[in-house]
């Protein structure tokens, strides 16, 4: 055997071997870009849906506040007419009051002074709920905004992943 001959029957093995190399890690780098695929479909998959749900629930917020505006505006309304009926007849009576009826306003001013309470309350408790409405936009924006945040760190990853592997391929 002459010394060609010993080396190109060592050559062909070799190079099946870096050839065999070269296929699995463009194998893997399939694989790897199938995963990064599968995860930005469902990123983008979530986000769409969290736009639906924002969408959604700030229609709701809308739809609340109109009714509540609305009930608010009407209790103003009662307690404005309650309030002139009150004074009305608080002014008949106090020409004349008898003993009854100075009851009878006593009972009428503590009535109109519960009724005040009431209102008071169910506006604390109107307020309270568009509260709770608001911090849960807060809770989804901020969930939005860390979502984007993941979106981009998976961006950078599958960038430096695709040139540490260009950069393997080259250097072998």
């Amino acid at each position: 055997m002459t010394p060609d001959n010993t080396s190109n029957n060592f050559l062909p093995p070799i190079l099946d071997a870096k050839l065999k190399e070269l296929e699995n890690e463009i194998k893997l780098y399939r694989v790897e870009n199938s995963k990064i695929k599968n995860l930005r479909e469902q990123l983008e998959k979530e986000k769409k849906q969290f736009q639906r749900e924002k969408i959604k629930l700030l229609k709701q917020i809308q739809e609340e506040k109109a009714i509540n505006d609305a009930k608010l505006e009407e209790e103003k309304q009662k307690l404005v007419k309650e309030r002139i009926l009150f004074e009305k007849h608080t002014k008949l009576v106090m020409k004349n009051p008898t003993k009854e009826e100075r009851r009878e306003i006593q009972g009428l001013k503590e009535q109109l002074s519960e009724m005040k309470e009431e209102f008071s309350k169910k506006e604390s408790r109107w307020g309270a709920g568009q509260a709770r409405v608001r911090n849960q936009v807060k809770h989804l924006e901020d969930d939005n905004k860390k979502l984007r945040g993941e979106i981009e760190l998976l961006r950078k990853q599958s960038k430096q992943e695709f040139l540490a592997l260009k950069r393997k391929t080259k250097g072998n």
